[in-house]
């Protein structure tokens, strides 16, 4: 499988937010990151030529999704300043990682 990450990255991500998130690879080697509870939010890291990049897809049914990148679209140079923003997004507003936007 393609993957965009490295498997110590990836182990690092789900060790930081399991079990609460369930983490995969998608197929075109991203990382998909939704909460156990709902799965119709979906957040996706990717990775650019200008850094990591988080976006939270609100509409999981189109296969282009609704959404937006996160960090007021500032890429972050490295997956522990993306994993630690994440933590603290979570903390601050738990109602977003679970509920669509309506």
């Amino acid at each position: 499988m393609k993957s965009n990450f490295t498997n110590p990255e990836i182990g690092y991500i789900v060790a930081a937010l399991s079990p609460e998130m369930n983490i995969r690879v998608n197929k075109s080697g991203n990382i998909a990151i939704r909460h156990r509870s709902n799965p119709a939010v979906q957040f996706v890291i990717y990775r650019k030529p200008r850094g990591l990049v988080l976006r939270r897809r609100i509409d999981t049914s189109s296969p282009y999704g609704v959404g937006h990148e996160m960090n007021n679209n500032k890429p972050f140079l490295t997956i522990l300043d993306l994993v630690e923003y994440f933590k603290g997004y979570m903390e601050k507003y738990p109602q977003n990682v679970v509920t669509r936007f309506v």
